[in-house]
């Protein structure tokens, strides 16, 4: 499943900025035609235009660094690690905790693509570093440990 979502949020961002890139090609293009025609410029906000689409590409790009940082945990504490261990109850914790770095994520009850929620978005986002480095400390002590056997 996280491969997939990557490629869903890998999509949803290529849509996201998409939006920009075409907008300035069609924008060009009047110009260059308005040039030759006399007609009007074609000018609008940018921050009306752009603003909520930056904003949801940004968001995708965090959670999609998030799916990816669990997905590398779960490949590195899978059964090499088991063999190079031997400690497969402690790998098993450790893979819970991953599990449970996401699970803020999967029960959100706001939507991270509204800027209104912009620090809430953030808390779980510090919190889930927080985790990634709790994982990791527990990763190297595994690996510590397993060379001093």
């Amino acid at each position: 499943p996280e491969l997939q979502a990557i490629e869903k949020l890998k999509q949803a961002i290529a849509v996201l900025r998409k939006w920009y890139a075409s907008f300035h090609e069609v924008k060009r293009q009047i110009a260059k035609d308005s040039e030759n025609s006399g007609m009007a410029q074609w000018n609008f906000e940018r921050k009306l235009l752009f603003d909520k689409t930056t904003y949801m590409a940004e968001a995708c790009e965090t959670l999609m660094n998030m799916v990816k940082t669990s997905h590398q945990f779960r490949n590195f504490l899978g059964k090499e690690l088991q063999n190079v261990t031997g400690d497969s109850k402690a790998i098993e914790k450790v893979r819970k905790e991953v599990d449970e770095s996401l699970r803020p994520i999967r029960t959100l009850r706001f939507s991270i693509f509204d800027e209104m929620y912009n620090k809430m978005w953030r808390d779980v986002q510090e919190r889930y570093q927080n985790q990634v480095l709790s994982i990791e400390r527990r990763c190297n002590s595994l690996i510590n440990e397993s060379f001093k056997k």
